[in-house]
């Protein structure tokens, strides 16, 4: 459960300016090749038809070359607001460059910009129909291949298939995939592999750099007669837990019924990268009865043992892990089993902060929205509830705050840090600069506080608000879903 409370101090600024005839240009930040890209052209105080002249373009040179081209129409009856759909061909890009020119041309106005260029366009997937196989078995894969628009796409897909020893072991061409198709015949497993993690990996065979990779086992795989389950009581240790961690140990065998009774035998220590290290002192004899029991660890004075190693948390190099061991021996028929526990993270702070969905800029006169999201050390969300005094964190893992910027404001600064002092948690700090209208009007569009996922088909409220001058009107406004 992590609580967060937020520190903020505003910066007073004060700024005036007019102007009549407006324009904006709105692109995507990075093109696509071979994908269609809009460009919007909005005019604001504009009062006659005005015809805009868009190009991409290599060079703003007199010699450059034209890959797209489109003229917009704008006037009182498209309310001065139109788009453009702009495509650069692979055949006329070289490979070699990386950007184009956009550039604008009017009677009113002319302006460019440049625009980086990625051949990386449409999306790869790749499925296996398990994800364990041993020597000899045929592994059956399936690849989609969709362009920018989620449609299906005839590209040429390159498959390399991939050792644990990053050996290239095979590399197979995939044409006329029409969205998704099976690999045949299926890739077999070499009677004597590398054992371990393989991966494929997919390319587009010509001008694309989409990839896409999946992955598989292969190992020697004997189905155990019993099933050992270790559960720890958190995927981290902290200082709350470093004296005190407790373990539940349960085990069942192939067909679901609970080991009756059964002799338990566990070591610890921690892993690190380049080193295990088992410590003697902690093995112990414990009983199960009724396919559980649980065991509580002492990791502090386990560590008080070993001098020469680390004996506080503080110590633990970074990435280090808890590593449990433990045997199983059946009381009455002599069945043995082993398993390993290796998921647990040292950790002085628990709890990684960061913004999601939370604006760079602040507007004056209006309230600012920031969402940080609060993660375990595995990467997982973290759980809380609300109250008056702070914010908890939700189901996803995203506390939710709203402060109301003053009037007249040039910059304002954050901190989020969470409110038990016991997690030594690491602020998060967050500086947001005042967007600068030049005719001071703002407009600020209020999400619900559950919007972090939206599925297709889904209705969501938004409140819109609006802060400007009482003597400049305001009589329209433009937005934009992306």
């Amino acid at each position: 459960m992590a609580r967060l409370f937020l520190f903020c101090i505003l910066h007073l600024f004060f700024c005036i300016t007019v102007q009549e005839n407006v324009y904006l240009i709105t692109a995507p930040k990075t093109l696509r090749l071979d994908a269609s890209e809009k460009v919007v052209v909005q005019l604001f105080g504009y009062d006659q038809e005005t015809i805009v002249h868009l190009y991409l373009k290599n060079t703003l040179a007199p010699g450059y070359k034209e890959y797209a081209s489109q003229s917009l129409k704008l006037n009182a009856a498209n309310n001065y607001q139109a788009s453009a759909t702009l495509r650069i061909m692979p055949i006329d890009f070289p490979k070699a460059d990386r950007y184009v020119y956009l550039q604008a041309i009017s009677s009113a106005f002319t302006a460019h910009a440049k625009i980086p260029v990625t051949p990386v366009n449409g999306f790869l997937f790749i499925q296996t129909d398990k994800p364990l196989y041993t020597p000899e078995q045929e592994v059956q894969v399936r690849v989609y291949s969709l362009n920018e628009e989620l449609r299906k796409s005839r590209r040429t897909v390159t498959l390399t298939f991939v050792d644990p020893d990053g050996i290239k072991v095979e590399i197979i061409d995939m044409a006329d995939i029409n969205g998704a198709k099976p690999l045949l015949p299926p890739f077999k497993i070499p009677l004597k592999p590398t054992y371990g993690i393989w991966k494929i990996e997919a390319t587009y065979a010509d001008t694309f750099k989409t990839t896409a990779t999946a992955e598989f086992v292969v190992k020697e795989y004997v189905l155990p007669s019993i099933s050992i389950h270790i559960e720890p009581e958190s995927n981290y240790i902290n200082e709350e837990y470093f004296e005190s961690f407790q373990l539940k140990i349960s085990a069942k065998y192939v067909h679901g019924t609970p080991v009756s009774l059964a002799d338990i035998f566990l070591m610890f220590g921690y892993s690190s990268p380049g080193e295990t290290v088992m410590i003697p002192a902690t093995f112990t004899k414990y009983m199960l009865i009724n396919g559980k029991t649980e065991v509580n660890l002492n990791i502090k004075l386990a560590l008080s043992s070993m001098p020469n190693g680390p004996q506080r948390l503080s110590d633990m190099k970074e990435n280090s892990f808890l590593r449990v061991t433990v045997f199983l021996q059946e009381t009455t028929g002599g069945i043995s089993q082993e398993a390993e526990l290796s998921s647990v993270k040292f950790v002085e702070t628990p709890f990684t902060l960061s913004l999601s969905a939370t604006p760079p800029f602040i507007k004056p006169g209006l309230p600012y929205a920031m969402r940080v999201l609060v993660k375990d050390p595995l990467g997982k969300p973290v759980k809380g509830h609300h109250d008056t005094m702070t914010v908890m964190s939700r189901g996803d893992g995203i506390a939710y705050f709203i402060c109301n910027i003053p009037d007249k404001v040039k910059e304002a600064e954050f901190t989020f840090e969470t409110a038990d002092p016991r997690w030594s948690q690491a602020p998060l700090k967050l500086k947001a600069e005042s967007y600068i209208s030049v005719n001071h009007r703002y407009l600020y569009i209020d999400l619900p506080p559950d919007s972090s996922e939206v599925e297709a088909g889904q209705y969501i409220n938004i409140d819109v608000f609006f802060h400007y001058r009482d003597y400049l009107s305001l009589k329209t406004f433009s937005y934009q879903v992306k």
